[in-house]
């Protein structure tokens, strides 16, 4: 296994490193190991050590802060209106778990932007969280205070039919963290443990703890929505916010990704 102590002696060096990168290395010692738990549980614990320094010695969020305002200009220089809504996880948060950032160290990936060495919510993720709930105000099983037909829908969030297509009148895109957990981290360690493998018979019982990488309780993250239609825009955004409420990303039903909306 590649020691960190031995890899980084100095905090200019961890500025180095690109995590991604280091998990894939990593990766090949985990699945090697006799004592696969606890190379795992070291590979995490470095991981979280390098997230959090690189975070604070290279500045991420006032760069996450940059790059949405450079974003406004644009979109002012071209007459569109947009949208901030800033959202807390109220729990870890889990996007991604078959993408490669952690997924061959921890069998569960993570949407990881590798320039930035942040996690972000894919704005395509958003979109289509966001445009369920309109549906579902469509179909009258949700309220947001405005109505909202069929063809609304599809004029927002586009279509993609035999002869004819749309990208829809509303941009999404996609959200990076603007505010660290109370405790300064952008990542935590979770661990699941399943028990049964195929059946559920009692005498099959075999406990296996999987440890992977999440977005820390408490972050906070920035979803940015754009349009030429201030109304189009104004539903939009109602129905992320509710969106946000329910959670985007995996395993939403056990508290993950969900969001406090501010």
């Amino acid at each position: 296994m590649i020691l960190l102590d031995k890899l980084l002696s100095k905090t200019e060096e961890y500025r180095r490193i690109n995590l991604h990168s280091y998990l894939n290395l990593e990766s090949i010692n985990i699945n090697t190991a006799k004592n696969r738990g606890s190379v795992e549980r070291k590979v995490l614990k470095n991981a979280i050590t390098i997230a959090r320094v690189i975070q604070v010695s290279e500045n991420l969020l006032e760069a996450v802060k940059q790059k949405y305002d450079k974003l406004k200009e644009a979109y002012e220089s071209m007459e569109y209106s947009f949208k901030n809504v800033e959202a807390e996880l109220l729990y870890r948060g889990l996007i991604g778990v078959n993408e490669g950032f952690g997924k061959l160290a921890f069998d569960f990936g993570l949407c990881w932007d590798s320039i930035l060495q942040l996690p972000f919510f894919p704005g395509s993720s958003i979109k289509g969280a966001t445009r369920v709930v309109a549906n579902a105000v469509v179909e009258g099983n949700e309220d947001i205070g405005v109505r909202i037909r069929k063809d609304d829908v599809e004029r927002i969030f586009g279509y993609s039919e035999e002869g004819r297509a749309s990208m829809g009148s509303v941009i999404f895109h996609d959200a990076y963290p603007i505010k660290s957990s109370d405790k300064g981290l952008i990542l935590e360690p979770d661990v699941i443990t399943p028990i049964y493998k195929d059946r559920g018979e009692e005498h099959l019982a075999s406990p296996n703890p999987i440890l992977f990488l999440t977005i820390a309780r408490g972050v906070k993250f920035n979803f940015l929505l754009a349009s030429k239609s201030d109304a189009d825009l104004n539903i939009a955004e109602k129905c992320l916010r509710r969106a946000l409420e329910y959670g985007i990303g995996a395993k939403t039903l056990v508290g993950y990704s969900i969001f406090k909306v501010y």
